[in-house]
C-alpha cells in the first residue's frame, strides 16, 4: 500500500522503487540525531493507518533507524511491516530488528552467518536497475 522512504536521504529511491512497483504513496520518516549519533526524534509523513509498508534502504549496520522506524509505524497504525535492506550487517544481530517486522530481506552482499527466526530473508535479488 505504502514505500517509507527511512530518511530523507533514501526518499528519491523509495520514489523510483514505488514507481517501478506501481504504488501511489509514498512516504518519509525523519530521524534527528542528537549527541554520539544517537536517534532523539523520529517522525513520518503520511497516513499509514491500516496499511501494508515496505522499507527500502542501502545498508542495516545496528538498525536503530529501523527499530525506531518500526515503533513510529506501529503507533500509527500500519499493518504489515516489511524491510528490504541492499547490505545487512546487524552489528547487533539480525533478531534486535527482525522481532519489530513481519519480514526482513537482504542481499547476500555481505557474507557473515544470520541467524535467525524464520522473517529473515536472504535474497540476491539486484536492485541496481531501480
Amino acid at each position: 500500500d505504502a514505500i517509507i522512504a527511512p530518511d530523507a536521504g533514501a526518499y528519491k529511491k523509495a520514489v523510483k522503487i514505488a514507481d517501478k512497483m506501481g504504488v501511489t504513496d509514498v512516504f518519509v520518516a525523519n530521524k534527528i540525531r542528537g549527541e554520539g549519533g544517537k536517534i532523539v526524534s523520529y517522525s513520518l509523513t503520511g497516513d499509514v493507518k491500516g496499511k501494508n509498508v515496505a522499507i527500502f534502504d542501502d545498508i542495516c549496520d545496528g538498525g536503530a533507524t529501523f527499530v525506531n522506524l518500526a515503533n513510529i509505524l506501529a503507533e500509527n497504525g500500519a499493518n504489515r511491516k516489511d524491510l528490504y535492506v541492499t547490505h545487512g550487517i546487524f552489528t547487533k544481530g539480525v533478531n534486535h530488528v527482525a522481532v519489530h517486522y513481519d519480514t526482513v530481506t537482504t542481499t547476500n552482499t555481505y557474507h557473515h552467518d544470520l541467524k535467525s527466526e524464520n522473517n529473515l530473508i536472504v535474497n540476491s535479488y539486484d536492485w541496481s536497475n531501480v
